[in-house]
């Protein structure tokens, strides 16, 4: 199977090199990667190589996500099993098991989270995830992002879910690198999650939080249940789609009392 990608990718890259056209160039260096989305998938690859490499109506990693999607979230729920980690789908990924009982097409990514009580063991998580080839994309202590380079560089998120002593309340979010960009943190009443309920999507048994319509709505806001006219980037996202987002400083956030207001 190398040997076949190589000996496709050295084909499309002299092709790429000849052609002058427009666009055409993109298309037939992209070609090898349709190799592997065969085999792993050939029902999904038929049914989005065209939007991915012709019409270019989805991006390469959406693509990789209905192709490998699957095979890649229970993966990870496999190891959390095995770990003693109880995840539950969240953000989009919930968002499209609820919805569409599918992965969204404007997705690109997994969304998986965790209470804190199991975010202690994440690292064995992380430790077990590169010794099966994934990579470590972003590990802060409220994010752990793992990047599957045989899968595309498709990633998975997994967002921790904490407690907030002094509201009761329960957060996840993000930490940005950028010291100067605001956290981003939404807020969830406890009772969204409940005891957590088993699941199956896309074959894989998983769990989803008690209601998982207030927690889509906690996010998204009311208008969740209406699919998104095209695929959005995370600052889009941000900016335009998560009407309930908190934008707080670190200095905030490590005070601890940003959820007091």
């Amino acid at each position: 199977m190398n040997r076949l990608r190589l000996l496709a990718e050295k084909i499309a890259g002299r092709l790429a090199l000849r052609s002058r056209i427009r666009g055409l160039r993109w298309r037939i260096k992209n070609l090898p990667r349709i190799l592997p989305a065969i085999l792993a998938n050939p029902g999904a690859t038929a049914k989005f190589a065209c939007a991915t490499f012709i019409r270019r109506e989805m991006s390469l990693p959406a693509f990789y996500l209905q192709i490998h999607g699957t095979q890649m979230l229970g993966e990870i729920v496999r190891l959390c099993d095995t770990l003693n980690i109880r995840p539950f789908l969240a953000y989009g990924t919930l968002l499209g098991s609820i919805r569409e009982n599918a992965f969204i097409e404007t997705d690109n990514d997994i969304d998986l989270g965790v209470f804190e009580r199991d975010s202690e063991r994440l690292p064995l998580l992380r430790d077990a995830a590169i010794e099966l080839g994934y990579r470590v994309r972003v590990e802060t202590e409220l994010e752990l992002s793992l990047e599957a380079p045989r899968y595309g560089g498709l990633f998975i998120d997994i967002w921790i879910h904490r407690h907030h002593i002094l509201s009761g309340k329960v957060y996840s979010g993000c930490i940005f690198e950028d010291p100067r960009e605001r956290l981003s943190i939404f807020p969830f009443a406890p009772e969204i999650f409940g005891e957590l309920k088993e699941a199956f999507f896309q074959g894989v048994s998983v769990a989803v939080p008690q209601k998982p319509e207030a927690y889509l709505c906690t996010i998204y806001g009311e208008n969740w249940r209406t699919p998104l006219d095209r695929e959005y980037t995370f600052q889009e996202k941000t900016e335009f789609i998560y009407p309930n987002r908190m934008k707080i400083t670190p200095e905030e956030y490590y005070r601890g009392d940003f959820l007091r207001r």
